[in-house]
């Protein structure tokens, strides 16, 4: 078996100043490199998925146009949230690429959807693919079909991977397209109210953020829980977005250069130093008062009952995961937690100052990238922590000892944080779970000689 790679911070930090992370590292390949493989998906920071980030618009249903395999994980999606419903499928062929009749294939197709309907939406979105992007596919006049033929709203879900790595990512995109359909009322001044852009979960009502903002008289608002297009239309109204995620400022702008609603970054966090500043910043955004100095003293004092109840205890996070993983592993290293093995897809500068107080405070912590080949070697070892976080933390460390916690996206409250320390603290208190049945022996080992030469 391949020796796992592993990087000390020092080592992934120097790299990402000095540029080299697309050159062979010292064990003589790229380190965190895009040109790798991948083999387990990225976060979930594109807001629930593309199919189903765009069904965020109530009373719409959604048309996915493109080739059968591009759909496939949306299609799993949709089925595990309960929306398969509202969602309908084009299938583009070879020949409509080809001859470049696509356009007017999905035209006929919605059009006779819509017609034979008893009760017809609202909104129509139209999801498509990178093959759409390639061709320059224009969906406007669709749109304008939509509009003058039926009276319902056109809005367009770009799920272009090939944007992944660009200024302007097809996630930031989706954010911008769920809400391109506002039409708020026209009237004098604003509500009292604040939107949450950007979480791909509502927050608790229950959370000190109501607790406050509702004694001042201001109310918030989530796309997520507006069940009709009125109450859609209103979230035009308010008067500040807070911005949870650094994916929703596009939107965030385009709604400040449409509707005149300011913007106030609120990004989540797992640093209950951070979010008392984002209250501060919030209470100046406002001109009022927020009081959550008891609310953030109980996040200390949480995390520190953990800490204390299980000192010594490893923790391993994984990428697969809706947080910035070294960040992770900084802030819980901060709250006292023995965060021992951190596994990335990917290293850049926005992880610099996470990088440098993990060189600081924690030189011996384990960084691995999942995207690398002999990362697979943590499959078929028997090395594990007592609790990993994440997806791609199980997926790599499969000792039985190992206790696993699968939460929703980081927090950017003080309920939600402290709700996520429990949930660690209860973790580490049960027993493991049974292991997974094995799978297949370690293929490095495989006796390749029972197979067929021409098969080899």
């Amino acid at each position: 078996m391949k020796d796992s790679v592993c990087y000390p911070a020092g080592l992934l930090r120097r790299m990402v100043e000095e540029g080299k992370l697309d050159q062979p590292g010292p064990h003589g390949h790229a380190c965190g490199c895009r040109d790798c493989l991948s083999f387990l998906s990225a976060t979930s920071r594109g807001n629930g998925g593309f199919p189903n980030g765009g069904l965020n618009i109530p009373e719409s249903i959604q048309f996915f146009v493109g080739p059968p395999a591009c759909g496939r994980h949306g299609d799993f999606n949709l089925l595990a949230n309960g929306r398969s419903g509202r969602f309908y499928r084009i299938r583009l062929t070879e020949a409509d690429l080809v001859n470049g009749v696509g356009p007017e294939k999905v035209e006929r197709r919605i059009c006779a959807f819509l017609d034979a309907m008893e009760e017809r939406p609202k909104v129509v979105s139209l999801c498509i693919t990178c093959v759409d992007a390639l061709l320059h596919t224009n969906y406007a006049r669709l749109g304008r079909r939509l509009e003058e033929r039926y009276h319902i709203r056109f809005a367009l879900v770009r799920m272009f991977p090939i944007l992944e790595e660009s200024a302007h990512t097809h996630a930031q995109m989706l954010l911008e397209t769920q809400y391109s359909v506002l039409r708020p009322a026209q009237r004098p001044g604003r509500r009292r109210a604040v939107n949450l852009l950007g979480s791909i979960s509502t927050c608790s009502h229950a959370s000190e953020l109501y607790r406050t903002l509702g004694a001042a008289g201001i109310a918030v608002q989530h796309i997520l829980e507006c069940r009709t297009l009125e109450e859609y239309d209103a979230l035009g109204d308010a008067c500040l977005n807070l911005v949870l995620v650094p994916n929703a400022l596009p939107a965030a702008r385009m709604l400040e250069q449409k509707w005149g609603i300011p913007y106030l970054s609120f990004f989540q966090t797992c640093d209950p130093d951070q979010i008392r500043n984002n209250y501060r910043a919030l209470e100046e955004a406002l001109g009022c008062a927020l009081p959550v100095e008891q609310d953030w003293e109980a996040v200390w004092e949480t995390a520190r009952a953990v800490a204390r109840r299980h000192a010594g205890k490893t923790i391993a996070v994984g990428a697969a995961f809706d947080y910035e993983p070294f960040k992770l592993a900084m802030d819980l290293s901060r709250m006292g937690l023995q965060v021992q093995k951190v596994f990335a897809n990917s290293v850049g500068a926005s992880d610099l100052p996470y990088l440098r107080w993990l060189e600081e405070h924690r030189p011996e912590m384990e960084l691995y990238f999942g995207s690398e080949p002999e990362s697979l070697g943590f499959a078929y070892c028997t090395e594990g922590v007592d609790l990993t976080i994440g997806l791609e933390a199980s997926f790599f460390l499969r000792c039985p000892s190992t206790r696993r916690l699968a939460t929703g996206e980081e927090p950017f409250e003080f309920l939600g944080l402290r709700t996520f320390l429990e949930q660690i603290g209860q973790a580490l208190e049960q027993e493991p779970a049974a292991p997974a049945p094995a799978g297949e022996p370690d293929p490095y080992g495989r006796d390749w000689s029972i197979y067929r030469k021409e098969l080899r």
